[in-house]
């Protein structure tokens, strides 16, 4: 898991890609403020990407929340090595964003 983002009450704190059957899948963990329920959008380099909501999912460290989607919506012929994703984590009134480079 790659550090990505910052130490603050609602920071986007890491993220990875899980390959396996089908398509890959990214983990990204969001720290947000007591009681908060962040939420988490993604976005591909451009606008001929059509990334699914990444989704809440069990199994995140302590005070986090783990988030994950598939890597699909890609435009035709993209295998997405190299292409750099925009995450927006969103709680209450707040929002953050981290970049996040495929490999």
């Amino acid at each position: 898991m790659s550090s990505i983002g910052d130490s603050g009450a609602l920071a986007i704190r890491a993220a990875h890609k899980v390959a396996g059957e089908g398509k890959p899948k990214i983990v990204v963990d969001v720290a947000a403020p007591a009681g908060a329920a962040p939420v988490l959008y993604a976005e591909g380099p451009d606008a001929k990407w059509a990334l699914p909501l990444p989704e809440p999912m069990a199994g995140a460290p302590a005070g986090l929340q783990r988030f994950t989607f598939e890597l699909d919506g890609l435009p035709p012929g993209e295998s997405g090595a190299g292409a750099t994703l925009r995450l927006t984590a969103v709680a209450g009134d707040k929002a953050v964003e981290a970049l996040f480079r495929l490999d």
